[in-house]
């Protein structure tokens, strides 16, 4: 289970957009600023949701952070995303991307809503509202998801046959269940 440090009594709420997305696919999320950037992506994942394992980069102007490799290090270029927060790389910021699985490069722009103070101290990130279903796995960028809605929704399509397979039983481009989303969220536990 994910674990990040003590927060602060501030957070903030932050939109999450697969940039070009049409219909929109977004999530509104609340996360402390104390967040460090690998945990931020662990949250991105569990709310769209996508699979927390493929490659990804936080780009914050001309500042770019990303996972470190055992083996590896870091590319030239990355800086280390477990050594900086989100209130350090953010600044005076209100926007930044986020790119997840290169091969596929699904872009994200992440604005910074607002500030959210509360009574209490918050255990777990929360999402607050969303609209429309992330793509799943095997779909490789935006022109094979509108491949793929259109497949869906036509049996003669081409790729019909493929694109229900990777469907794995019925998909709606237009889903979204915020109960779902915080059910995965509850998983990362803050202390």
């Amino acid at each position: 289970m994910p674990v990040a440090s003590t927060l602060p009594a501030r957070a903030v709420k932050l939109r999450i957009e697969v940039e070009d997305s049409n219909p929109a696919i977004w999530r509104e999320v609340v996360v402390p600023l104390s967040i460090d950037l690998s945990l931020l992506h662990v949250v991105i994942c569990r709310a769209m949701p996508w699979e927390s394992g493929e490659a990804h980069e936080f780009v914050f102007g001309n500042m770019h952070y990303g996972e470190s490799h055992p083996l590896d290090g870091l590319p030239d270029g990355l800086n280390d995303e477990d050594m900086v927060t989100l209130a350090k790389a953010l600044r005076a910021r209100r926007s930044f991307e986020y790119v997840y699985d290169f091969s596929s490069a699904w872009w994200h722009r992440i604005t910074v809503l607002g500030a959210v103070q509360s009574e209490t101290e918050q255990t777990s990130p929360q999402c607050t509202a969303g609209a429309n279903a992330c793509p799943p796995p095997g779909i490789r960028g935006l022109g094979e998801y509108e491949d793929f809605r259109d497949a869906l929704a036509d049996p003669k399509h081409p790729r019909a046959a493929e694109f229900r397979s990777i469907a794995q039983g019925p998909f709606d481009p237009t889903a979204f269940d915020i109960a779902e989303v915080n059910a995965r969220l509850s998983e990362i536990r803050f202390r």
